[in-house]
C-alpha cells in the first residue's frame, strides 16, 4: 500500500490530494519564520505560540536522532483561536475528525492547531498537540511517505509527544471491561470519526 491512500492515515493526518497547496494564512495573522518552521497565528495569541517556538528546534533534533535522517526540513503551522477557526484554515475539501485539536497534512508539511480546546473544561496542552503533529510529519518524511499501520503511526505520535498515559490507560481499561476494544486490523482500516467518551 502506498502513501496516496488517505484511508490508511491516522485520523488526525489528512491527505488533501496531489493538487493541494498550503493555503495562505488569513490577513492580520503574524508569522514567525524560523527557517525550517513557519508559524502563522493571531497577534493576540503570541504568548501561547512562544513556548512552541522555544521547543521546536530541540524536538526536531530529537526526531532526527531517532530516525538518523534529516526529517522536518520545511513545516508550516497555522494556529486558530478556536476549533472552528482552525477548520477554516484547512486546505479546501480536506475535512478532518470532529474531535481534532491538531491536524497534520504530511504531504504538504502543514499542521493546524487550535488555541482553545474542542470541548470546554477539557485538558488541552498546545505543546503536546504540536509535538504530536510534528511526529506524524517526521514519520512520513523518514519513510518517504510509505504506509505505516495507522495504529503504529498514532502510537508513535502519542509516545513522542509526551501525552499523559493515565487517560489512555483508563480508556483501555474501560474498553476492556465493556468488551469494546477495537481490533488492530480494524484500526488500520478505520478510526472512529468522533471522540470516544468514557463513562
Amino acid at each position: 500500500a502506498g502513501a496516496s491512500e488517505p484511508a490508511l492515515l491516522p485520523r488526525d493526518s489528512v491527505d488533501p490530494g496531489s493538487a493541494a497547496e498550503v493555503p495562505a494564512p488569513p490577513d492580520g495573522f503574524n508569522t514567525y519564520d524560523g527557517g525550517w518552521l513557519r508559524i502563522a497565528f493571531p497577534p493576540s495569541k503570541r504568548h501561547r505560540i512562544q513556548p512552541l517556538i522555544r521547543e521546536a528546534d530541540a524536538f526536531r533534533e530529537r526526531l532526527r536522532e531517532i530516525f538518523g535522517h534529516p526529517v522536518l526540513n520545511r513545516v508550516s503551522v497555522h494556529v486558530g483561536r478556536t476549533p472552528g477557526e482552525m477548520a477554516a484554515l484547512a486546505p479546501p475539501e480536506s475535512p478532518f475528525p470532529k474531535y481534532a485539536e491538531g491536524v497534520a497534512y504530511p504531504r504538504l508539511g502543514l499542521i493546524l492547531l487550535t488555541i482553545d480546546p474542542k470541548y470546554p473544561n477539557t485538558q488541552h496542552d498546545l505543546g503536546e498537540v504540536f509535538r504530536h503533529e510534528l511526529a506524524h510529519l517526521a514519520l512520513h518524511d523518514a519513510l518517504g511517505g510509505r504506509h505505516v499501520p495507522r495504529w503504529l503511526n498514532e502510537g508513535f505520535a502519542i509516545h513522542l509527544s509526551g501525552e499523559s498515559s493515565i487517560e489512555r490507560m483508563q480508556t483501555l481499561w474501560t474498553a476492556t471491561l465493556s468488551e469494546t476494544l477495537i481490533p488492530l486490523e480494524q484500526l488500520d482500516r478505520h478510526f472512529p470519526d468522533d471522540i470516544v467518551q468514557t463513562p
